[in-house]
Protein backbone atom coordinates (compact mmCIF):
# COMPACT_ATOMS: atom_id res chain seq x y z
CA UNK A 1 0.00 0.00 0.00
CA UNK A 2 1.62 3.71 -0.65
CA UNK A 3 2.63 5.20 2.19
CA UNK A 4 0.58 8.50 0.73
CA UNK A 5 -2.57 6.85 2.11
CA UNK A 6 -1.90 5.18 4.99
CA UNK A 7 -3.77 6.62 7.84
CA UNK A 8 -4.21 6.35 11.47
CA UNK A 9 -7.47 6.49 13.76
CA UNK A 10 -6.95 8.54 16.60
CA UNK A 11 -9.43 9.95 19.37
CA UNK A 12 -9.97 12.79 17.27
CA UNK A 13 -10.81 11.12 13.89
CA UNK A 14 -8.39 10.15 10.88
CA UNK A 15 -4.71 11.41 10.70
CA UNK A 16 -3.32 11.32 7.92
CA UNK A 17 0.48 10.89 7.61
CA UNK A 18 1.30 10.66 4.17
CA UNK A 19 1.67 14.44 2.37
CA UNK A 20 1.68 17.68 4.42
CA UNK A 21 -1.13 20.62 4.34
CA UNK A 22 -0.38 23.85 2.65
CA UNK A 23 0.09 25.25 6.06
CA UNK A 24 2.53 22.62 6.57
CA UNK A 25 4.28 23.23 3.74
CA UNK A 26 4.36 26.87 4.29
CA UNK A 27 5.99 26.15 7.50
CA UNK A 28 9.00 23.64 6.42
CA UNK A 29 9.58 26.26 3.81
CA UNK A 30 10.20 28.75 6.52
CA UNK A 31 12.22 26.81 8.55
CA UNK A 32 14.32 25.55 5.79
CA UNK A 33 14.92 29.35 5.78
CA UNK A 34 15.94 29.43 8.82
CA UNK A 35 17.87 27.34 8.97
CA UNK A 36 20.20 28.50 5.96
CA UNK A 37 20.04 32.30 7.63
CA UNK A 38 21.71 30.14 10.71
CA UNK A 39 24.29 28.39 8.30
CA UNK A 40 24.90 31.78 6.87
CA UNK A 41 25.29 33.99 9.51
CA UNK A 42 28.74 35.72 10.34
CA UNK A 43 29.41 35.32 6.32
CA UNK A 44 29.23 38.09 3.71
CA UNK A 45 26.76 37.79 0.70
CA UNK A 46 27.75 35.94 -2.14
CA UNK A 47 27.98 36.87 -5.60
CA UNK A 48 24.30 35.23 -6.22
CA UNK A 49 22.88 36.71 -3.93
CA UNK A 50 23.89 40.10 -4.97
CA UNK A 51 22.98 39.09 -8.34
CA UNK A 52 19.28 37.75 -7.13
CA UNK A 53 19.11 41.12 -4.86
CA UNK A 54 19.75 43.13 -8.13
CA UNK A 55 17.22 41.60 -10.44
CA UNK A 56 14.30 42.03 -7.82
CA UNK A 57 15.35 45.85 -7.29
CA UNK A 58 15.52 46.46 -11.04
CA UNK A 59 12.03 44.45 -11.07
CA UNK A 60 10.48 46.50 -8.15
CA UNK A 61 11.99 49.62 -9.76
CA UNK A 62 10.16 49.25 -13.04
CA UNK A 63 6.93 48.51 -11.64
CA UNK A 64 7.16 51.58 -9.01
CA UNK A 65 8.34 53.86 -12.11
CA UNK A 66 4.83 52.56 -14.21
CA UNK A 67 2.40 55.01 -14.19
CA UNK A 68 -0.61 52.34 -13.44
CA UNK A 69 0.26 51.97 -9.55
CA UNK A 70 0.32 55.73 -8.87
CA UNK A 71 -2.71 55.32 -10.98
CA UNK A 72 -4.57 52.79 -9.28
CA UNK A 73 -3.38 54.60 -5.36
CA UNK A 74 -5.41 57.68 -6.93
CA UNK A 75 -8.47 56.52 -8.20
CA UNK A 76 -8.83 53.88 -5.03
CA UNK A 77 -8.34 57.10 -2.62
CA UNK A 78 -10.60 59.36 -4.49
CA UNK A 79 -8.40 62.45 -4.85
CA UNK A 80 -7.37 64.52 -7.79
CA UNK A 81 -3.87 65.17 -7.66
CA UNK A 82 -0.91 64.81 -10.38
CA UNK A 83 1.34 61.36 -9.59
CA UNK A 84 4.31 63.33 -9.46
CA UNK A 85 3.53 65.61 -6.64
CA UNK A 86 1.68 62.97 -3.67
CA UNK A 87 4.96 61.55 -2.89
CA UNK A 88 6.62 65.13 -2.02
CA UNK A 89 3.18 65.43 -0.32
CA UNK A 90 3.73 62.08 1.78
CA UNK A 91 7.01 62.75 3.07
CA UNK A 92 6.40 66.43 4.33
CA UNK A 93 3.20 65.14 5.70
CA UNK A 94 5.54 62.15 7.56
CA UNK A 95 8.59 63.97 8.47
CA UNK A 96 8.16 67.11 7.87
CA UNK A 97 8.22 70.23 8.35
CA UNK A 98 11.19 69.59 5.58
CA UNK A 99 13.56 72.07 4.04
CA UNK A 100 12.98 71.90 0.17
CA UNK A 101 16.77 70.87 -0.13
CA UNK A 102 16.13 67.84 1.87
CA UNK A 103 12.89 67.03 0.23
CA UNK A 104 14.82 67.26 -3.02
CA UNK A 105 17.64 64.45 -1.49
CA UNK A 106 14.39 62.42 -0.16
CA UNK A 107 12.63 62.33 -3.47
CA UNK A 108 15.59 61.75 -5.45
CA UNK A 109 15.09 65.07 -7.59
CA UNK A 110 16.63 68.29 -8.29
CA UNK A 111 15.99 71.39 -5.89
CA UNK A 112 14.92 73.37 -9.08
CA UNK A 113 11.57 70.76 -9.76
CA UNK A 114 11.21 70.26 -6.19
CA UNK A 115 10.68 73.88 -5.31
CA UNK A 116 8.41 73.90 -8.45
CA UNK A 117 6.55 71.26 -7.35
CA UNK A 118 6.23 72.58 -4.01
CA UNK A 119 5.11 75.76 -5.20
CA UNK A 120 2.37 73.69 -7.00
CA UNK A 121 1.00 72.28 -3.91
CA UNK A 122 1.00 75.24 -1.73
CA UNK A 123 -1.50 76.78 -4.50
CA UNK A 124 -3.99 73.77 -3.87
CA UNK A 125 -3.25 74.75 -0.09
CA UNK A 126 -1.80 71.17 0.38
CA UNK A 127 1.56 72.96 2.08
CA UNK A 128 2.30 75.74 3.29
CA UNK A 129 6.15 77.40 2.59
CA UNK A 130 7.89 79.30 5.76
CA UNK A 131 10.60 80.37 6.84
CA UNK A 132 12.96 78.71 9.04
CA UNK A 133 12.74 79.95 12.61
CA UNK A 134 16.42 79.70 13.31
CA UNK A 135 18.12 80.49 9.66
CA UNK A 136 15.86 83.11 7.56
CA UNK A 137 17.85 81.62 4.68
CA UNK A 138 16.13 78.34 4.92
CA UNK A 139 12.74 77.53 3.16
CA UNK A 140 10.73 74.87 4.76
CA UNK A 141 7.21 72.92 3.47
CA UNK A 142 4.78 72.03 5.95
CA UNK A 143 1.44 70.18 5.64
CA UNK A 144 -2.36 71.98 6.46
CA UNK A 145 -5.13 70.40 7.18
CA UNK A 146 -6.32 70.00 3.84
CA UNK A 147 -2.90 68.21 2.57
CA UNK A 148 -3.33 66.22 5.73
CA UNK A 149 -6.55 64.82 4.87
CA UNK A 150 -5.47 64.24 1.06
CA UNK A 151 -2.64 61.89 2.53
CA UNK A 152 -4.89 60.09 5.03
CA UNK A 153 -7.02 59.17 1.84
CA UNK A 154 -3.82 57.75 0.36
CA UNK A 155 -2.29 55.97 3.07
CA UNK A 156 -5.88 54.10 3.17
CA UNK A 157 -6.31 52.97 -0.52
CA UNK A 158 -2.05 52.44 0.09
CA UNK A 159 -2.96 49.60 2.61
CA UNK A 160 -5.93 48.48 0.72
CA UNK A 161 -3.37 47.86 -2.10
CA UNK A 162 -0.94 46.19 0.14
CA UNK A 163 -3.19 44.12 2.03
CA UNK A 164 -4.66 42.82 -1.31
CA UNK A 165 -0.30 42.15 -2.57
CA UNK A 166 0.69 40.00 0.86
CA UNK A 167 -3.11 38.29 1.25
CA UNK A 168 -0.59 35.33 0.26
CA UNK A 169 1.99 35.89 3.07
CA UNK A 170 2.54 35.00 6.54
CA UNK A 171 2.55 37.65 9.22
CA UNK A 172 5.90 37.07 10.13
CA UNK A 173 6.96 37.01 6.52
CA UNK A 174 5.81 40.48 6.04
CA UNK A 175 7.17 41.49 8.78
CA UNK A 176 10.85 40.67 8.04
CA UNK A 177 10.51 42.19 4.84
CA UNK A 178 9.79 45.58 6.51
CA UNK A 179 12.58 45.16 8.73
CA UNK A 180 15.29 44.37 6.44
CA UNK A 181 13.68 47.09 3.71
CA UNK A 182 14.27 49.47 6.00
CA UNK A 183 18.04 48.75 6.82
CA UNK A 184 18.34 48.73 3.15
CA UNK A 185 16.77 52.09 2.39
CA UNK A 186 18.44 53.57 5.34
CA UNK A 187 21.92 52.16 4.55
CA UNK A 188 21.45 53.48 1.03
CA UNK A 189 20.98 56.88 2.48
CA UNK A 190 23.84 56.88 3.75
CA UNK A 191 25.57 55.73 0.72
CA UNK A 192 24.27 58.53 -1.07
CA UNK A 193 24.62 61.07 1.64
CA UNK A 194 28.78 59.63 1.63
CA UNK A 195 29.18 60.02 -2.24
CA UNK A 196 27.68 63.59 -2.04
CA UNK A 197 29.71 64.68 0.49
CA UNK A 198 32.98 63.08 -1.20
CA UNK A 199 31.66 64.54 -4.54
CA UNK A 200 31.48 67.86 -2.61
CA UNK A 201 34.50 67.73 -0.72
CA UNK A 202 36.80 66.47 -4.11
CA UNK A 203 36.44 69.72 -5.51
Amino acid sequence: MCIMHIYRKTQRGLVKLGGKSKGEKRESVREGGKRRSEQRKGRGATARDLAQLRDALLDLTGVLNRPQPDRALIARAGIDLDRALFPLLSRVEGRGPLRIGELAELCGRNYTTVSRQVAALEARGLVVRRTNVNDARITEAEITAKGRAMTRALGGARQQILTEMFARWEGDEVADLARLLRKLADDALEFVRAEKAGTAGGR
